[in-house]
């Protein structure tokens, strides 16, 4: 690739930079995003604050029991619970109560429970409910296990939310309920009803750690950095494409290369998106960290600690981040903005492919897909990580390839998981790639600027290819 189609290409990035942080949709995008994060943790404190004190405007809550014994754990754990602190619980009598190992219940055959029903929920604007607890011991019963039934008086002065409420709370505490009616000690129940974590470590022989199994705060942390560099990736390729294609359909273009080689345009363009989204990234990233500190603040005037989101400090725990240091931050970093350059170069291609603005989303299917194949296979193998090693070898296929690099290579190298001569090979294999996108994008680029009629197909980038040929 000669020189002269590079000339011109900073006057275009400067020009693209600056009318594109001028316009109003880069303005007002900036503002609500920055707005967004600034009050997201906030907010997300205050409706999880406001869910946990809310109190149930239930006055009693009635337990029927037919053939099992676990009333007073169910009564213990809900009246353990702030949101039923001003709610009443009560045991009933069953006298036909029996329990065996061949016992099996049998619906309606309870006359005391029908009794209850009229007695309980038959009074005028009750905020009471009846909560009936069987067991089913058929294996081959779809009903298998202990069963809840919840009534309430559709007449009555209860919303059903609040019913809704009642049986999600006493599925969540199902375990914790079972521990307790089993007679174990309510704080050690409380352990057991917890969710079981776990990770799987193999070693070499000097007893070290190999393995590409990452944990639940790595996962929640990958996750979150492989949702920002999707959007951030799918918007500097929409603001490239939709720059191309516009400057086609209203003929700037050709005005344009009057002095500018069609290279040197699409260049300038993509450092330019590449330019504004960082800017606009960087601002977000600084919103969310005042948003976090925010939050603390809040926490610490309402008597509370200070303490910062835990999003934010996983990405300064040392055991998340074990291996964090001035190398794999650079290599990250260069891994990262390689990405940015070969999709960009990528949504160039895509946008030139089509002549009208409406066509645009036809034109930039191969973007799109070619990112969706990027960010799925990332999806797929930070799942199959968390508690395991992945897909072993076939690992490296996702960490090699161009698509889907940028979305886990720089999170996994800060982990540890990627060394960095692993991270350095990957540099070496995008730099590949995107010098062998740019000299596509030379030989056919001229060409699709001039396109106009129906939106060309992938088939047709490699033809122009190669009718190309030597011609200048």
């Amino acid at each position: 690739m000669k020189n002269s189609k590079l000339t011109g290409w900073s006057n275009v990035f400067k020009f693209t930079y600056a009318q594109s942080m001028k316009s109003k949709a880069s303005i007002i995008t900036l503002v609500i995003m920055c707005l967004i994060a600034l009050i997201s943790f906030p907010v997300m404190s205050f409706i999880d604050g406001a869910g946990k004190n809310k109190k149930s405007e239930i006055e009693n809550i009635y337990i029927f029991e037919n053939n099992i014994y676990i009333a007073d754990g169910v009564s213990k754990v809900i009246m353990s619970d702030e949101a039923y602190e001003n709610t009443s619980v009560k045991v009933l009598e069953n006298s036909s109560k029996e329990i065996s190992d061949t016992d099996v219940y049998t619906e309606n055959t309870n006359n005391e429970l029908e009794k209850y029903k009229k007695d309980i929920l038959g009074i005028e604007n009750s905020k009471d409910v009846l909560v009936e607890i069987y067991c089913v011991n058929d294996e081959k019963d779809d009903n298998y296990g202990i069963n809840y039934r919840i009534y309430y008086s559709n007449t009555g002065a209860l919303e059903s939310s609040e019913a809704d409420n009642l049986a999600g709370f006493l599925e969540q505490k199902g375990d914790l309920t079972k521990y307790i009616s089993a007679g174990v000690d309510e704080l050690m129940a409380e352990v057991l009803s917890q969710n079981i974590s776990y990770n799987i470590y193999a070693m070499d022989e000097n007893g070290n750690i190999v393995s590409d199994g990452i944990t639940g705060a790595q996962y929640s942390l990958n996750y979150a950095l492989l949702m920002i560099t999707l959007l951030s990736i799918s918007f500097a390729g929409s603001a490239v494409a939709t720059q191309i294609v516009t400057e086609k359909s209203t003929k700037v273009v050709e005005y344009i290369l009057t002095s500018v080689k069609p290279m040197a345009i699409i260049t300038g363009k993509v450092f330019a998106s590449l330019a504004v989204v960082f800017t606009i990234l960087g601002a977000v990233i600084v919103s969310f960290i005042a948003s976090g500190f925010v939050n603390g603040v809040m926490f610490a005037v309402d008597g509370g600690e200070f303490m910062m989101p835990e999003i934010i400090t996983n990405f300064f725990n040392s055991e998340v981040v074990s291996n964090a240091n001035i190398v794999t931050v650079i290599i990250s970093v260069i891994i990262f903005i390689e990405g940015f350059v070969f999709y960009g170069f990528l949504a160039g291609v895509s946008g030139a492919m089509v002549s009208k603005i409406e066509e645009l989303s036809e034109g930039t299917k191969l973007f799109t897909f070619a990112m969706l194949i990027g960010a799925y296979l990332t999806i797929a193998l930070i799942m199959s990580s968390t508690g395991g090693d992945g897909w072993g070898d076939l690992n490296y296929l996702v960490y090699f390839l161009p698509l889907s690099a940028p979305f886990i290579v720089p999170s996994y190298m800060l982990f540890g998981i990627v060394t960095p001569l692993t991270g350095i090979i990957v540099i070496i294999i995008n730099f590949v790639f995107v010098l062998g996108l740019i000299w596509l994008v030379s030989r056919i680029y001229e060409q699709l600027i001039y396109h106009n009629g129906s939106p060309l197909k992938i088939k047709d980038l490699f033809q122009l290819g190669k009718s190309k040929g030597g011609n200048k």
